[in-house]
């Protein structure tokens, strides 16, 4: 738990813990930390913490990237069970893999299913079965 106090740390990060009955997010910058329970299974790399926010570099891009891909994911799991295919096509989607022109730095970095770790987004080229081929 140091991770969550060190104040001298230049760490900060979204964490999702999920069981089978139960979805934790993590939201942490250095020395603060913000924990809450929620149906949702997405998080983009944003803070929903509205103390968080004003730290990020663009809130109503960030927001907006967040708000779009829960639609997506809303859209896609009207059954309830999100496919390795839906899966992909969320994550190809431009405005969620890719930073708006002029922001600095990376955008996703990790995209993370019940049955996948990788590094970096899904090749546009790519369908399911083959993923992952990240580029």
């Amino acid at each position: 738990m140091n991770i969550l106090t060190d104040e001298t740390s230049s760490l900060s990060m979204n964490l999702l813990i999920a069981n089978s009955s139960d979805l934790v997010s993590m939201e942490i910058i250095p020395g603060n930390y913000s924990i809450s329970r929620s149906d949702e299974c997405v998080n983009t790399n944003t803070y929903t913490d509205e103390f968080f926010q004003q730290f990020l570099q663009d809130k109503n891009y960030s927001k907006s990237r967040q708000n779009e891909t829960e639609q997506l994911l809303v859209n896609f799991t009207l059954d309830n069970e999100l496919s390795q295919s839906e899966f992909i096509s969320i994550m190809k989607n431009p405005s969620i893999f890719q930073l708006e022109s002029g922001l600095m730095g990376v955008s996703t970095l990790i995209s993370i299913s019940s049955d996948y770790f990788c590094k970096g987004v899904p090749s546009l080229t790519e369908s399911y079965p083959s993923f992952p081929s990240f580029f």
